[in-house]
């Protein structure tokens, strides 16, 4: 059941955090980012930002599955201290 309830929060990860990925708060911060992000790559050489394309794909690529695997442990961890208290009374 664990595997199964995994699979489906990664599968629906998207539909669950679409509100928070549309908010202004969020865009606003992208668009930091990204401005940040534009203004040093401008500065390198094609090389250099190329790999630094890389190391922040990397970077986004973690912390993604990192939030996956953060949700993933939050709901079993919910559903199991629900279980258990169902069972106890």
């Amino acid at each position: 059941m664990e595997k199964l309830i995994i699979s489906n929060i990664k599968d629906t990860f998207d539909d669950v955090m679409e509100d928070y990925i549309n908010s202004p708060t969020y865009q606003e911060e992208r668009r930091n980012v990204n401005a940040m992000f534009l203004k040093l790559r401008g500065e390198l050489t094609p090389e250099q930002a190329s790999c630094l394309n890389d190391i922040l794909n990397a970077v986004d690529n973690s912390n993604n599955q990192l939030a996956l695997e953060a949700l993933a442990r939050g709901v079993l961890n919910g559903v199991a201290l629900y279980e258990k208290y169902v069972k106890s009374n």
